[in-house]
């Protein structure tokens, strides 16, 4: 079984920018086999909800150019903050 990250740029056009309706990838952020995620069921149709919720609130949100900050670390990259402006 092949696998992918969300950000591989020899798998994604635009790998750097969120896109939450992406579904071409076998990422591994969920974890695989005995190491896989048990909240990911729950996780995947609450996330768009979330998103929607959030955006029909803040009609105006959006990223600013300001870059995020990842948590440093060399076996997960951990994004720490995401700006926006609304």
């Amino acid at each position: 079984m092949e696998f992918t990250f969300d950000r591989d740029p020899a798998h994604f056009a635009e790998p750097d920018r969120l896109d939450i309706t992406r579904t071409d990838h076998r990422h591994t952020a969920f974890g695989y086999g005995i190491h896989f995620c048990l909240g990911a069921p729950l996780a995947r149709p609450d996330a768009p909800i979330a998103f929607a919720a959030v955006l029909s609130r803040f009609p105006r949100l959006r990223l600013t150019d300001r870059e995020p900050e990842f948590k440093p670390d060399i076996t997960v990259r951990c994004q720490t903050s995401m700006w926006v402006a609304y």
